[in-house]
């Protein structure tokens, strides 16, 4: 059902191995390398103060605010969208769907159909076969999101995903899915490691203070204070005098991966 109806075999999460695979694999490369990354920090700062007064506000829960944080990131990143101001943006509704779906379909034993391979070959206009109607409405559905979304983009990634379609064989079709895939994927697992970061400071209130020791020193605020007009807010350059919190992040990881 994920991999061949409601992504056509375009998402490189759930696509079979084979030549288009390889294409958009070589493709991806593009904005997945760790020079792209670097290119995406300054707006990481933004989302990261943006996350904090969510989660000091209280209005919604962690989990929503995190959601949020993710698919706003990811958005900018890969189309240059507009951080995203509460979970009732239009796009994140669409986002939140997408990822769903995708999610739901990948469970074994949802559809008889990964269980039944021959059903693929049913007719769509079959008593029965609603699950083929609906799944390919879908598809055709996100094909037109994300080809609207790589029209409207001005990011560096996208345009390069762009430039390099000829070059790596890819027709708009495959290359506004590639995109999406990066967008989809990105987005369940930022808030996957940004939800076990916050699980693993509660559970470990020691490693949570060593950590907060530590970025306080880097940043100016004396230990177990914080005064905002003797600390500056944490950036990605001060991270190189934090090795600690690297220590902390590659567990994070590894509990979310």
């Amino acid at each position: 059902m994920a991999t061949e109806i409601l992504t056509g075999g375009m998402n490189l999460a759930f696509a079979r191995w084979g030549d288009r695979w390889k294409r958009m694999r070589k493709a991806a490369n593009i904005g997945l390398s760790n020079a792209a990354s670097q290119e995406y920090t300054p707006m990481q700062e933004k989302e990261a103060i943006h996350l904090l007064h969510g989660l000091m506000d209280g209005q919604s829960t962690v989990d929503a605010q995190i959601r949020r944080t993710s698919a706003s990131t990811v958005l900018s990143a890969v189309y240059a969208y507009p951080l995203l101001e509460s979970t009732s943006d239009p796009c994140f509704v669409q986002v939140e769907s997408y990822v769903d779906r995708m999610l739901k379909a990948a469970l074994p034993g949802n559809y008889f159909v990964d269980i039944f391979p021959w059903m693929m070959h049913i007719p769509q206009w079959m008593p029965g076969a609603r699950w083929k109607r609906e799944g390919f409405e879908w598809f055709k559905k996100d094909t037109d999101m994300f080809q609207q979304l790589v029209e409207d983009t001005h990011t560096e990634l996208a345009s390069k995903l762009l430039e390099n379609a000829a070059e790596h064989d890819l027709d708009p079709v495959e290359t506004a899915w590639l995109a999406g895939t990066m967008f989809g994927a990105g987005t369940e697992a930022l808030a996957a490691t940004l939800s076990f970061f916050i699980l693993a400071m509660v559970l470990y209130p020691k490693i949570q203070h060593k950590l907060r020791d530590e970025i306080d020193a880097v940043v100016g605020a004396p230990s177990g204070e914080f005064d905002n007009t003797k600390a500056n807010f944490p950036t990605f350059q001060d991270t190189k005098n934090m090795p600690y919190l690297h220590a902390v992040i590659k567990e994070v990881m590894r509990y979310s991966f």
